[in-house]
């Protein structure tokens, strides 16, 4: 929440367009192939868990427009590092259940633009 609260007052600041990447299943979870067409628990889930948090921080936020949202099927960090070949920053949360910090590092050293860690 505090990664994405940062994130929008900062876009608002610089009069910038947002987009809220939700990366699922996360942390070892086995992907799920998706038929179009078919209820996906597993996306509808993580379309909520989105859903509620742009909500929460919008409420943080009074300025600034919606933001996009996407959610993808992926390895977290393969789908943040393909993000950021079209961004001007990727805005991370540090992750409390990665105690090795490999994601966050992993993007930092690797990403195609600029990479805000919001603690």
């Amino acid at each position: 929440m505090k990664a994405l609260v940062w994130a929008f007052r900062h876009a608002a600041r610089g009069d910038m367009s947002v987009e809220v990447l939700t990366v699922w299943p996360s942390h070892r979870a086995a992907f799920v192939h998706e038929v179009p067409g078919h209820f996906n628990e597993a996306r509808w889930s993580a379309r909520r868990a989105q859903a509620a948090a742009v909500r929460r921080a919008l409420e943080v936020v009074s300025e600034g427009s919606v933001p996009a949202t996407r959610l993808e099927n992926a390895e977290p960090a393969g789908a943040i590092l393909r993000a950021s070949a079209w961004c001007d920053l990727v805005v991370l949360g540090s992750d409390p259940l990665d105690s090795s910090h490999s994601l966050t590092e992993s993007v930092i050293a690797h990403a195609g633009c600029d990479v805000m860690v919001v603690r």
